[in-house]
């Protein structure tokens, strides 16, 4: 069988004919950015010269390649007619423009980058009982639109600078960097086209967002640090668009894991450091205490469907109370997902912050819904300090 072979054009025994397995048909597409193929093969060896099969696509090899590392296969059985079953195998990749490809020079600038830091010299705190809260939300490292993922660095960088100058005017008691998830945009199974939107593969995502958390540590050292995580969306390690395995297989926790990992291989420099994941009742909520006030996070994929985000929390938090899950008596609660900034409470007791995203933007979703929003970073003061509300001056950091 030749590569990209009309094999429904051929009637097979019978007057069958073939039809690829949906989402793995024939063919290639290829934009600015790169692109994916998908081709069909008599055996499951995987092809070793991708050069060959490009300039059968009418591709430049010069110009284009494959990422070897997304390469994904399937079998196929296909009864062909008069008992005869026939086994094809399918190949997908993804096709990379040479010009887009990060080398080691280019990561270790990319990464030095991200590591950058001011040196935090805080005061002394108040004593009055407030954290500043700096909520790390949807920063989708590896996104191409938008500058890149350079410029998303840029942008975190200048965003975490403001922060720190808050904290050192503000004089809290403590720090919390509340992760709120899709720190990394993974590499497929979200949106059409990502799979050549992406400037990074995964392993260099994880590499650069792990840099990224770390300096936002460093800056803030000197105060109490609480560094929180939750499962995303973008978290999730996904085939086909379905999420494949645990819940907690997620990408943002696997960060929170490497910090942990070089926090806890110098406890001296970071002895000051917590680290919270999710609660164990639910690992789609993250739960704990900001200077007397219970928080809790979770990155808002899961139950909080509909185009009126306060509606979708208030129906969320209602399910909390009347299941007894983990968020049913939190004081505050901080989402993401949205991309954009919202703020309700809920009677006198509970408040809502949904923090705006990092990234560069989605043509994808502003062609889709017509709307998108400025990136921002979100920092408020929390603590029985703060008032009645427990929840005072929220900031949106602008790059």
């Amino acid at each position: 069988m030749g590569l990209l072979d009309d094999m429904n054009a051929a009637p097979k025994p019978g007057g069958w004919a073939h039809k690829d397995p949906a989402g793995w048909e024939q063919g290639y597409e290829v934009g600015p950015n790169g692109g994916h193929l998908c081709i069909r093969k008599d055996d499951d060896v995987e092809p070793d010269d991708w050069g060959y099969i490009l300039t059968n696509l009418g591709l430049d090899p010069e110009r284009y390649t494959v990422a070897e590392d997304s390469v994904e296969v399937r079998s196929w059985d296909m009864n062909v007619g008069g008992g005869t079953i026939e086994r094809a195998y399918y190949f997908k990749a993804r096709i990379r423009l040479r010009s887009h490809m990060v080398t080691d020079k280019d990561m270790e600038a990319l990464c030095k980058r991200a590591s950058r830091l001011k040196s935090a010299s805080p005061r002394a705190a108040t004593g009055e009982g407030r954290a500043l809260v700096v909520a790390l939300a949807d920063w989708q490292i590896g996104k191409g639109e938008g500058g890149g993922t350079e410029a998303t660095v840029d942008r975190i960088a200048v965003c975490l600078d403001q922060a720190l100058e808050r904290a050192k005017a503000e004089k809290p008691d403590s720090i919390v960097l509340a992760g709120l998830g899709d720190l990394a945009e993974g590499c497929n199974g979200w949106y059409p086209h990502q799979l050549y939107e992406i400037d990074l593969d995964e392993r260099e995502q994880m590499r650069v967002a792990t840099r990224l958390l770390l300096s936002a540590v460093d800056r803030f050292l000197g105060w109490p640090i609480t560094l929180t995580s939750c499962v995303s969306n973008h978290g999730e390690k996904r085939d086909d668009g379905k999420h494949r395995t645990s819940i907690t297989d997620n990408r943002d926790l696997q960060l929170l894991d490497r910090v942990g990992d070089v926090l806890g291989a110098n406890p001296e420099r970071y002895h000051d450091v917590k680290l919270v994941g999710p609660h164990e009742a639910d690992p789609t909520v993250t739960r704990f205490d900001v200077e007397g006030v219970r928080v809790a996070t979770t990155h808002g994929h899961v139950g909080m469907g509909g185009k009126d985000a306060s509606v979708a929390v208030d129906k969320w938090l209602t399910g909390q109370i009347k299941g007894q899950r983990p968020a049913q008596d939190v004081e505050l609660l901080l989402t993401g997902h949205r991309h954009h900034f919202a703020a309700a409470e809920f009677g006198l007791t509970r408040s809502w912050y949904q923090a705006p995203a990092m990234d560069g933007g989605s043509i994808w979703f502003a062609s889709a819904n017509g709307i998108q929003s400025h990136s921002g970073m979100l920092s408020l003061m929390v603590g029985r300090g703060c008032g009645d509300r427990r929840v005072s001056a929220p900031v949106i950091h602008e790059p």
